[in-house]
């Protein structure tokens, strides 16, 4: 399907996997075409046309990323949070699904991610939210999140889940939106944030970039 597999994270800070699932007005596609060179690879007998890192990429060009976002300024279905609404990432999907942490002490304790060893404790437990929310200043609260694979949602959709229950039990207005079906839009949507935490990842590094560069503010740990 569509989108599966997308990732623009690793296409903007890296010029890599622009094309994977990568439709035609895609945000990582119109990112490749102006920052990244196409090479062409041999992988067995065949030969493909990919994206690739090379003297003349540019990775990791917010200036034009911010550029980007605002041609879509206004354009249905690209909406922006509200600006007494706080915007929360959630990265999920191998991230939570392969952590050996269970679903229980994540939430109550935080856990090791299994993507990267460099992100070690990334996985927030729900007091670390509560307190990140309390900093804030806000009551509402946004939740978006996702994960490059469709199949990756049995610890994922418990653990956010329960994160968001928990946090409305605590008093707060809680929407969330989980694998949309267009992560484009979550990711204008988010970029547009007043205030944010952000989650592990370039994904998000890139969207907590992009918050301060508009005068918003991260709320808690990046990574």
């Amino acid at each position: 399907p569509l989108w599966d597999g997308y990732r623009l994270g690793d296409c903007i800070k890296q010029c890599e996997d622009c094309h994977l699932n990568s439709p035609i007005n895609s945000f990582a596609n119109l990112y490749a075409v102006r920052n990244c060179v196409k090479s062409t690879r041999r992988h067995g007998l065949i030969m493909r046309t990919t994206t690739t890192t090379c003297h003349d990429c540019v990775k990791s060009n917010i200036t034009f990323v911010r550029e980007m976002l605002d041609t879509y300024s206004g354009t249905y279905p690209y909406s922006i949070p509200a600006k007494d609404e706080l915007v929360l990432h959630l990265r999920l999907g191998d991230v939570i699904e392969y952590s050996n942490t269970n679903i229980i002490t994540m939430l109550s304790k935080g856990g090791d991610p299994a993507h990267h060893k460099n992100f070690a404790s990334a996985i927030k437990s729900v007091n670390e939210y509560l307190d990140n929310i309390g900093e804030s200043g806000l009551q509402k609260v946004s939740i978006r999140g996702g994960s490059h694979e469709p199949f990756m949602y049995s610890k994922s959709r418990v653990y956010a889940g329960c994160l968001k229950r928990a946090i409305e039990i605590a008093g707060y207005k809680v929407s969330m939106e989980l694998d949309s079906g267009n992560p484009d839009q979550d990711f204008y949507y988010m970029s547009f944030a007043n205030k944010i935490v952000v989650s592990t990842g370039g994904y998000s590094r890139i969207i907590g970039n992009l918050v301060k560069e508009r005068g918003g503010e991260i709320i808690g740990r990046t990574f």
